[in-house]
């Protein structure tokens, strides 16, 4: 096993991940049956609020300038913009809804970004996973170097992961979500992009799609372990990802042929 290197931004960004995100476990535990309480309000058609998302909001906001002075781009705060230089950009507590629901698939997701995602760390507590990746460096998945590339190149080989909620409007699912699901093996749907990498990075799905409806958090340190592993990321019209708006819309995939068939499979516009 080779371990994830010591690099000054990687070691505290993984402590800061496990800390807040251990916290975040120990409220849904403490909660129990009584979890949809944490619910504080909803501020979108499929986004929920929580007192944990909260919480972790006020723990990046005081923890990250420790780790280097940058701006911070948060789903929870106020306003968005993205800013010129490096940023930090996190999800205090990516796939709301599942925690809201005591299920298991959610977790917290920093990244730092220089005109591309350089430094990614995401940590599911309550399946026990943690992904860390640096860019030219690798990704590890609680410590073992994954590596990605192989598996199908074929659709009707593939096990996807995809997105589906209220943002898909029947154009898109036609244009987008039909074309692939309807060809592959079966379809997933994590409701949470850092368990969606996750899947991915461990060789349970071959691909991920979420054409709309996630946001610059829920994809800076998960495309990066994926590119750094050796997979594929695009944008949905094939060009590389863009890291200068708020809303984006992503392919993930093992391998380029693959990336290539779910890309020759959308209807087009």
């Amino acid at each position: 096993m080779i371990p994830p290197p010591d690099d000054p931004l990687l070691d505290p960004m993984t402590a800061l991940a496990r800390e807040i995100g251990d916290e975040l476990l120990a409220m849904q535990r403490a909660a129990g049956a009584q979890i949809g309480a944490l619910v504080l309000r909803r501020k979108g058609a499929a986004d929920l609020v929580t007192e944990a998302d909260e919480h972790a909001h006020r723990r990046l906001l005081a923890a990250l300038p420790a780790l280097s002075d940058l701006p911070v781009v948060l789903e929870e705060s106020a306003r968005h913009r993205i800013p010129d230089g490096p940023f930090w950009v996190c999800d205090e507590l990516d796939g709301t809804i599942n925690f809201s629901r005591g299920r298991p698939g959610w977790g917290i997701s920093l990244a730092r970004v220089d005109g591309v995602p350089t430094h990614g760390v995401f940590y599911l507590p309550a399946l026990g996973v943690l992904v860390q990746a640096v860019r030219g460096r690798g990704t590890w998945l609680n410590g073992a170097p994954v590596r990605l590339g192989a598996g199908p190149v074929a659709l009707t080989d593939a096990v996807a992961g995809c997105e589906l909620n209220p943002h898909h409007d029947p154009v898109l699912r036609r244009r987008y979500v039909d074309p692939v699901t309807l060809r592959t093996l079966t379809t997933t749907v994590a409701a949470c992009a850092v368990e969606a990498a996750a899947e991915l990075l461990q060789g349970r799905t071959d691909l991920y799609l979420n054409c709309r409806g996630a946001k610059i958090w829920d994809f800076a340190a998960t495309a990066l372990a994926v590119e750094a592993a050796g997979g594929v990321t695009r944008s949905l019209d094939g060009r590389p990802l863009c890291w200068d708006a708020v809303e984006m819309g992503v392919l993930f995939a093992a391998n380029a042929a693959l990336a290539d068939a779910v890309q020759a499979a959308f209807e087009p516009a």
